[in-house]
């Protein structure tokens, strides 16, 4: 950005536009999962896949225990969380 005044004197500034990805992706996981015990080890579970979406691009979804394996006897939270390219991330707890 410049200015001119009468006498042609000439000024120029400039100045940044940041553009940043500051919004967690939107996460959605299942609902409580309840299975029967299939052993004293408990049951293998394998329950829905969570989704995620952002507004920028591909999301990367992690769990603290993977669909498919041995889930002892009682309640177990499973942790799911979101992270963006970003690196921004939305946990989730799930049942």
């Amino acid at each position: 950005m410049s200015a001119t005044d009468v006498a042609g004197n000439t000024t120029t500034s400039s100045f940044d536009v940041v553009v940043a990805d500051t919004v967690a992706p939107l996460l959605t996981v299942p609902v409580t999962q309840t299975a029967e015990a299939t052993s004293a080890a408990g049951a293998i579970v394998d329950y829905p896949a969570a989704s995620a979406t952002d507004a920028v691009g591909p999301v990367s979804i992690t769990y603290s225990q993977a669909s498919g394996t041995v889930f002892g006897l009682g309640t177990t939270h499973v942790t799911v969380t979101a992270t963006d390219a970003a690196a921004i991330r939305r946990p989730a707890a799930s049942t």
